[in-house]
Protein backbone atom coordinates (compact mmCIF):
# COMPACT_ATOMS: atom_id res chain seq x y z
CA UNK A 1 0.00 0.00 0.00
CA UNK A 2 1.63 3.05 -1.11
CA UNK A 3 1.43 5.76 1.56
CA UNK A 4 1.58 8.98 -0.95
CA UNK A 5 -1.01 7.87 -3.03
CA UNK A 6 -3.50 7.02 0.31
CA UNK A 7 -2.39 10.12 1.57
CA UNK A 8 -3.70 11.95 -1.86
CA UNK A 9 -7.15 10.62 -1.13
CA UNK A 10 -8.01 13.39 1.50
CA UNK A 11 -8.43 16.66 1.74
CA UNK A 12 -8.67 17.52 5.16
CA UNK A 13 -4.83 17.96 6.84
CA UNK A 14 -5.86 16.37 9.82
CA UNK A 15 -7.60 13.22 8.30
CA UNK A 16 -4.01 13.31 6.21
CA UNK A 17 -2.15 12.94 9.37
CA UNK A 18 -4.17 10.72 10.93
CA UNK A 19 -3.79 8.14 7.84
CA UNK A 20 0.26 9.04 8.50
CA UNK A 21 0.68 8.03 11.67
CA UNK A 22 -1.14 5.22 10.79
CA UNK A 23 0.58 3.54 7.45
CA UNK A 24 3.67 5.86 7.46
CA UNK A 25 6.37 3.19 8.25
CA UNK A 26 8.16 2.71 11.86
CA UNK A 27 11.26 4.94 12.03
CA UNK A 28 12.98 2.89 15.45
CA UNK A 29 13.12 -0.73 15.77
CA UNK A 30 13.38 -2.81 18.94
CA UNK A 31 16.18 -5.34 18.50
CA UNK A 32 13.55 -7.98 20.09
CA UNK A 33 11.30 -8.58 17.63
CA UNK A 34 8.15 -9.25 19.76
CA UNK A 35 8.48 -5.61 20.35
CA UNK A 36 7.62 -4.50 17.17
CA UNK A 37 4.24 -4.29 15.77
CA UNK A 38 4.34 -5.44 11.73
CA UNK A 39 4.07 -2.95 9.17
CA UNK A 40 1.16 -5.08 8.22
CA UNK A 41 -0.93 -4.35 11.24
CA UNK A 42 -0.45 -0.79 10.48
CA UNK A 43 -1.94 -1.41 7.14
CA UNK A 44 -3.99 -3.01 8.55
CA UNK A 45 -5.27 -0.57 10.83
CA UNK A 46 -5.56 2.05 8.05
CA UNK A 47 -7.69 -0.19 6.12
CA UNK A 48 -10.08 -0.48 8.47
CA UNK A 49 -10.82 2.78 9.66
CA UNK A 50 -10.51 4.35 5.73
CA UNK A 51 -13.75 4.30 5.37
CA UNK A 52 -14.68 6.46 7.96
CA UNK A 53 -11.67 8.83 7.04
CA UNK A 54 -12.90 9.15 3.69
CA UNK A 55 -16.94 9.84 5.58
CA UNK A 56 -14.87 12.60 7.78
CA UNK A 57 -13.50 14.16 5.45
CA UNK A 58 -15.62 16.58 3.56
CA UNK A 59 -16.55 17.60 7.70
CA UNK A 60 -13.91 17.25 10.19
CA UNK A 61 -15.20 18.34 12.90
CA UNK A 62 -15.05 15.90 15.00
CA UNK A 63 -12.01 14.78 14.37
CA UNK A 64 -10.56 18.25 14.84
CA UNK A 65 -12.23 18.43 18.09
CA UNK A 66 -10.86 14.90 19.69
CA UNK A 67 -7.38 16.73 18.64
CA UNK A 68 -7.76 19.03 21.09
CA UNK A 69 -6.18 21.69 18.90
CA UNK A 70 -6.91 24.53 20.92
CA UNK A 71 -4.92 22.80 24.13
CA UNK A 72 -1.95 22.25 23.20
CA UNK A 73 0.62 22.91 20.52
CA UNK A 74 2.63 19.66 20.72
CA UNK A 75 3.65 17.28 18.14
CA UNK A 76 4.04 14.57 19.95
CA UNK A 77 0.49 15.02 22.23
CA UNK A 78 -1.26 15.49 18.71
CA UNK A 79 0.25 12.41 17.41
CA UNK A 80 -1.19 10.12 20.52
CA UNK A 81 -4.64 11.96 19.55
CA UNK A 82 -4.59 10.56 16.58
CA UNK A 83 -4.07 6.87 17.72
CA UNK A 84 -6.62 7.30 20.68
CA UNK A 85 -9.29 8.84 17.94
CA UNK A 86 -8.05 5.38 15.99
CA UNK A 87 -8.58 3.25 19.30
CA UNK A 88 -12.10 4.72 19.82
CA UNK A 89 -13.04 2.95 16.15
CA UNK A 90 -11.34 -0.21 16.47
CA UNK A 91 -12.57 -3.58 16.30
CA UNK A 92 -9.00 -5.50 16.86
CA UNK A 93 -7.81 -3.29 20.37
CA UNK A 94 -9.48 -1.31 23.49
CA UNK A 95 -8.29 1.34 24.97
CA UNK A 96 -8.02 0.48 28.67
CA UNK A 97 -5.84 3.77 29.96
CA UNK A 98 -3.83 6.03 28.50
CA UNK A 99 -1.08 8.41 30.12
CA UNK A 100 -1.46 6.40 33.32
CA UNK A 101 0.95 7.65 36.00
CA UNK A 102 3.03 4.93 37.79
CA UNK A 103 4.07 6.13 41.36
CA UNK A 104 6.10 4.48 44.36
CA UNK A 105 4.98 6.60 47.64
CA UNK A 106 5.30 9.87 46.24
CA UNK A 107 7.78 9.15 43.64
CA UNK A 108 6.86 8.80 39.99
CA UNK A 109 8.50 6.06 38.09
CA UNK A 110 7.15 6.72 35.13
CA UNK A 111 3.80 6.81 32.51
CA UNK A 112 2.11 4.29 30.66
CA UNK A 113 1.67 5.81 27.07
CA UNK A 114 -1.33 3.13 26.03
CA UNK A 115 -3.09 0.22 27.70
CA UNK A 116 -4.89 -1.85 25.24
CA UNK A 117 -6.85 -5.37 25.41
CA UNK A 118 -6.37 -6.80 22.04
CA UNK A 119 -9.75 -8.32 21.28
CA UNK A 120 -8.88 -11.34 19.34
CA UNK A 121 -6.23 -12.82 21.37
CA UNK A 122 -7.68 -11.21 24.87
CA UNK A 123 -3.87 -10.15 25.61
CA UNK A 124 -3.35 -7.05 27.42
CA UNK A 125 -0.19 -5.02 26.10
CA UNK A 126 1.69 -2.21 26.64
CA UNK A 127 2.06 0.33 23.99
CA UNK A 128 4.73 3.17 24.08
CA UNK A 129 4.95 5.80 21.03
CA UNK A 130 6.74 7.99 19.90
CA UNK A 131 7.18 10.64 16.99
CA UNK A 132 10.84 11.81 16.25
CA UNK A 133 12.96 14.02 13.46
CA UNK A 134 16.51 13.77 13.74
CA UNK A 135 19.29 15.27 11.83
CA UNK A 136 22.60 13.65 10.63
CA UNK A 137 25.75 14.89 12.35
CA UNK A 138 29.36 13.44 11.59
CA UNK A 139 31.74 15.22 13.99
CA UNK A 140 35.86 14.61 13.19
CA UNK A 141 36.78 11.34 14.66
CA UNK A 142 33.44 10.15 15.86
CA UNK A 143 30.62 8.11 14.70
CA UNK A 144 27.76 9.40 12.72
CA UNK A 145 24.78 11.06 15.72
CA UNK A 146 21.48 12.09 15.06
CA UNK A 147 20.38 15.35 16.67
CA UNK A 148 17.33 17.02 17.07
CA UNK A 149 16.56 20.59 14.94
CA UNK A 150 17.27 22.35 18.59
CA UNK A 151 19.99 20.59 19.51
CA UNK A 152 18.55 19.12 22.98
CA UNK A 153 17.70 15.60 21.53
CA UNK A 154 19.61 13.15 20.39
CA UNK A 155 18.74 9.58 18.71
CA UNK A 156 20.27 7.58 20.61
CA UNK A 157 19.77 8.75 24.39
CA UNK A 158 16.06 8.92 22.87
CA UNK A 159 16.64 4.60 21.82
CA UNK A 160 17.35 3.57 24.96
CA UNK A 161 15.22 5.67 26.95
CA UNK A 162 12.73 4.37 24.81
CA UNK A 163 14.08 0.67 25.25
CA UNK A 164 15.17 1.10 29.01
CA UNK A 165 12.54 2.69 30.75
CA UNK A 166 9.11 3.47 29.32
CA UNK A 167 8.79 -0.09 27.46
CA UNK A 168 10.36 -1.34 31.00
CA UNK A 169 7.79 -0.42 32.84
CA UNK A 170 5.57 -2.63 32.61
CA UNK A 171 8.42 -5.07 34.12
CA UNK A 172 8.78 -2.95 37.60
CA UNK A 173 6.89 -4.44 40.34
CA UNK A 174 5.25 -1.20 41.47
CA UNK A 175 3.73 -1.09 37.22
CA UNK A 176 3.48 -5.02 37.50
CA UNK A 177 0.76 -4.55 40.51
CA UNK A 178 -0.60 -1.54 39.36
CA UNK A 179 -2.38 -2.86 36.58
CA UNK A 180 -3.18 -6.46 38.57
CA UNK A 181 -4.90 -4.15 41.05
CA UNK A 182 -6.90 -3.12 37.92
CA UNK A 183 -7.50 -6.60 36.18
CA UNK A 184 -4.38 -6.54 33.86
CA UNK A 185 -1.82 -8.77 33.18
CA UNK A 186 0.57 -7.17 30.65
CA UNK A 187 1.50 -9.83 28.32
CA UNK A 188 3.32 -8.29 25.43
CA UNK A 189 5.02 -4.46 24.75
CA UNK A 190 5.12 -2.32 21.88
CA UNK A 191 7.14 0.13 20.21
CA UNK A 192 5.22 2.40 18.03
CA UNK A 193 7.53 5.12 16.51
CA UNK A 194 7.05 7.50 13.62
CA UNK A 195 9.34 9.90 11.87
CA UNK A 196 11.86 10.72 9.82
CA UNK A 197 15.41 11.30 9.49
CA UNK A 198 17.11 13.55 7.48
CA UNK A 199 20.68 13.30 5.57
CA UNK A 200 23.51 15.63 5.35
CA UNK A 201 23.21 17.08 1.72
CA UNK A 202 24.99 16.22 -0.99
CA UNK A 203 24.31 16.97 -4.75
CA UNK A 204 23.78 12.94 -5.65
CA UNK A 205 21.59 12.92 -3.10
CA UNK A 206 22.80 9.94 -2.14
CA UNK A 207 22.41 8.11 1.26
CA UNK A 208 25.63 7.36 2.78
CA UNK A 209 25.75 3.48 3.82
CA UNK A 210 25.98 2.39 7.70
CA UNK A 211 25.26 6.23 8.41
CA UNK A 212 21.99 5.28 10.67
CA UNK A 213 21.99 2.61 13.82
CA UNK A 214 20.79 -0.68 13.51
CA UNK A 215 17.92 -0.12 15.40
CA UNK A 216 16.09 2.64 12.29
CA UNK A 217 13.59 0.49 9.91
CA UNK A 218 15.42 0.03 6.90
CA UNK A 219 12.46 1.44 4.80
CA UNK A 220 12.21 4.88 7.64
CA UNK A 221 11.08 8.10 6.04
CA UNK A 222 13.88 10.58 4.76
CA UNK A 223 14.50 13.61 3.89
CA UNK A 224 17.86 16.16 3.55
CA UNK A 225 19.55 19.43 5.96
CA UNK A 226 21.61 21.75 4.02
CA UNK A 227 22.22 25.13 5.23
CA UNK A 228 21.42 28.57 3.73
CA UNK A 229 24.06 29.35 2.03
CA UNK A 230 23.66 25.57 0.71
CA UNK A 231 20.42 25.87 0.07
CA UNK A 232 21.26 29.47 -2.21
CA UNK A 233 23.96 27.47 -4.21
CA UNK A 234 21.39 24.30 -5.18
CA UNK A 235 18.25 26.11 -5.58
CA UNK A 236 19.13 30.31 -7.20
CA UNK A 237 19.90 28.15 -10.63
CA UNK A 238 16.58 26.26 -10.66
CA UNK A 239 13.38 28.83 -11.28
CA UNK A 240 11.40 25.86 -11.67
CA UNK A 241 11.40 24.71 -8.36
CA UNK A 242 8.95 25.63 -5.93
CA UNK A 243 8.85 25.69 -1.95
CA UNK A 244 6.15 25.61 0.82
CA UNK A 245 7.80 26.34 4.46
CA UNK A 246 5.61 23.65 6.84
CA UNK A 247 4.36 24.13 9.99
CA UNK A 248 4.73 21.69 12.62
CA UNK A 249 1.80 20.14 12.36
CA UNK A 250 2.88 19.65 8.17
CA UNK A 251 5.78 17.87 9.49
CA UNK A 252 3.57 14.29 9.51
CA UNK A 253 1.59 14.59 6.23
CA UNK A 254 2.44 17.49 4.01
CA UNK A 255 -0.85 18.89 2.85
CA UNK A 256 -1.58 20.20 -0.47
CA UNK A 257 -0.74 24.09 -0.26
CA UNK A 258 0.34 27.20 -2.58
CA UNK A 259 4.18 26.89 -2.87
CA UNK A 260 6.33 30.10 -3.65
CA UNK A 261 8.87 30.55 -6.22
CA UNK A 262 12.75 30.32 -5.52
CA UNK A 263 12.59 34.55 -5.00
CA UNK A 264 9.54 34.63 -3.02
CA UNK A 265 10.30 32.24 -0.45
CA UNK A 266 13.73 33.90 0.19
CA UNK A 267 11.72 36.86 0.57
CA UNK A 268 10.05 35.58 2.95
CA UNK A 269 12.81 33.95 5.24
CA UNK A 270 14.25 37.53 5.07
CA UNK A 271 11.33 38.70 6.06
CA UNK A 272 10.82 36.24 8.72
CA UNK A 273 14.55 35.70 9.58
CA UNK A 274 15.61 32.34 10.31
CA UNK A 275 16.98 31.52 13.42
CA UNK A 276 16.21 28.45 13.36
CA UNK A 277 15.72 25.16 11.95
CA UNK A 278 12.08 24.88 9.48
CA UNK A 279 11.35 22.01 7.14
CA UNK A 280 10.10 23.26 3.21
CA UNK A 281 8.99 21.15 0.75
CA UNK A 282 10.20 21.21 -2.18
CA UNK A 283 8.31 20.12 -5.59
CA UNK A 284 9.12 20.34 -9.61
CA UNK A 285 13.14 19.71 -8.39
CA UNK A 286 13.39 15.66 -8.17
CA UNK A 287 10.52 13.04 -9.71
CA UNK A 288 8.90 13.28 -6.27
CA UNK A 289 8.47 16.66 -3.30
CA UNK A 290 10.96 16.28 -1.31
CA UNK A 291 11.49 17.40 1.85
CA UNK A 292 14.39 19.55 3.46
CA UNK A 293 15.74 21.07 6.84
CA UNK A 294 16.15 24.26 6.47
CA UNK A 295 19.06 25.13 8.46
CA UNK A 296 20.82 29.35 9.68
CA UNK A 297 24.79 28.60 9.00
CA UNK A 298 25.60 28.81 12.38
CA UNK A 299 23.62 25.37 12.80
CA UNK A 300 26.43 23.17 11.57
CA UNK A 301 29.43 23.86 13.65
CA UNK A 302 26.64 23.88 17.06
CA UNK A 303 25.40 20.69 16.02
CA UNK A 304 29.09 19.06 15.83
CA UNK A 305 30.24 20.80 19.22
CA UNK A 306 26.95 18.92 20.61
CA UNK A 307 27.87 15.93 18.86
CA UNK A 308 31.77 16.04 20.07
CA UNK A 309 29.99 15.35 23.51
CA UNK A 310 28.68 12.15 24.69
CA UNK A 311 26.29 9.91 22.73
Amino acid sequence: MLLHSELNRYRSPHVRNLAWALLSPALIETRNTKYHLPHSIYEQAYHDIQPHLSTIDNDDQTLVEYLQLNNHYRLGIYFERCWLYWLQHSKQFRLLSNNLPVRDDKKTLGEFDLIVKNQTSGDVEHWELAIKFYLQVNPPGRDTQWLGPNLKDRLSRKYHHLIDQQLALSDNPVAKQLCLDRGWDIVTKRLLSKGRLFYAFNEQLERPPAACPDYIQEDHQTGWWLSESEFERTFSPLPQCQFHRLEKREWMAQSGCEALSYRQFVLQLQRDTLEHPVQVLVSRWTEKPEILFLVPDQWHSQALSVASIGN
